[in-house]
């Protein structure tokens, strides 16, 4: 009986998930941007008490104060920054892939012009080339609607195996 609540848990929370990402992306990368901030935060305040109860006597608790300090600022402005910075991580992604298919259209369309001067029918390999180009300079242009769109398809994804989970579950235990 637990296996069947346990279950039907994470596929709630799968939606429950899955419906955030669809409908509010940056949220996941502000998230995971404020999460690694207030790691460093906690860990420059846990280290600052530290020392201050050491009362600073030796040299590795200041080295440890010293950086800890700095690991506190950077937290800090971190979290004003936070949904600067989530974007940026997230962004780079699609850039790097942007670039990837970019230059995978252009080699398309040096095959395709390639084919033409054989006097075969390139038709295809243009309209392929033309595609791989525009996506690549699509996602290279817009590389914060690409990550949110991203987030989206893993959203749908999460919802997708959370509804199904809970279609599965309620099939094998005979509740449909």
């Amino acid at each position: 009986m637990n296996y069947l609540k346990d279950n039907i848990v994470k596929s709630l929370l799968f939606v429950l998930v899955g419906a955030i990402l669809i409908f509010n992306p940056g949220m996941a990368n502000n998230t995971i941007a404020g999460i690694i901030s207030l790691i460093l935060v906690i860990n420059g305040v846990v280290h600052i008490i530290g020392f201050i109860r050491a009362n600073g006597k030796t040299t590795v608790d200041g080295y440890k104060s010293y950086g800890s300090s700095s690991g506190l600022i950077i937290g800090i402005i971190s979290i004003v920054f936070a949904a600067l910075i989530g974007k940026f991580f997230v962004s780079f992604i699609p850039i790097v892939i942007g670039v990837l298919v970019l230059v995978s259209g252009l080699g398309k369309l040096r095959e395709a012009m390639n084919i033409s001067k054989l006097g075969e029918n390139a038709t295809i390999m243009y309209i392929l080339a033309a595609i791989s180009i525009l996506i690549g300079l699509v996602v290279l242009f817009n590389p914060f609607e690409t990550a949110n769109l991203l987030v989206r398809i893993i959203g749908i994804g999460l919802v997708y195996d959370g509804i199904t989970n809970l279609i599965a579950t309620g099939y094998f235990s005979g509740k449909l």
